[in-house]
């Protein structure tokens, strides 16, 4: 069974506080980016909590979203629907990777499908990331650089595995 702890996390997924906190900050905007914070699903009022994930120690410093070893969830548990900062992530590395590869609205559907799945433990998540480990090929080392940075925060660790290696 995984720990969770209720968390305040930023639109952009830079975690503000946890439960356990003596004085937990309620602050209502980011002290990193100034966006808005939330406790709870904007879909269906859920509190979001975050999840303890002890394999990924020791952790690496900067990683938004992580609070000593705590990371923040993908997807409301209540009503399955990624959280602002899942579908952030998303649209920026499409926005990233538009700007180096010329692609159909089609193909760019086809991306936004395949990086949702990347972002679950899913069947789909293993032909997605090959699809994605291609599409990387096309681009020069600035933009995987930059698409990586962005990816990283919400991808699962096998996406990750298979796409960058290691």
């Amino acid at each position: 069974m995984a720990v969770t702890r209720a968390a305040r996390i930023c639109l952009n997924g830079h975690m503000i506080s946890l439960e356990y906190f003596e004085v937990r900050n309620k602050s209502k905007f980011c002290f990193r980016c100034g966006d808005k914070t939330i406790t709870h699903c904007e879909n269906c009022g859920a509190q979001i909590r975050a999840v303890f994930r002890q394999e990924f120690f020791p952790l690496e410093h900067g990683n938004v979203g992580e609070m000593r070893g705590y990371f923040n969830p993908n997807f409301c548990p209540n009503c399955g629907q990624a959280y602002p900062w899942t579908w952030r992530a998303i649209n920026s590395v499409v926005e990233i990777v538009q700007t180096e590869v010329k692609l159909s609205d089609a193909e760019i559907d086809q991306i936004k499908t395949d990086l949702t799945e990347l972002t679950k433990d899913s069947p789909k998540a293993k032909p997605a990331a090959l699809r994605f480990k291609e599409l990387m090929k096309k681009m020069g080392e600035g933009t995987v650089q930059s698409v990586r940075e962005i990816a990283t925060q919400v991808l699962t660790e096998a996406a990750k595995r298979t796409i960058w290696g290691a």
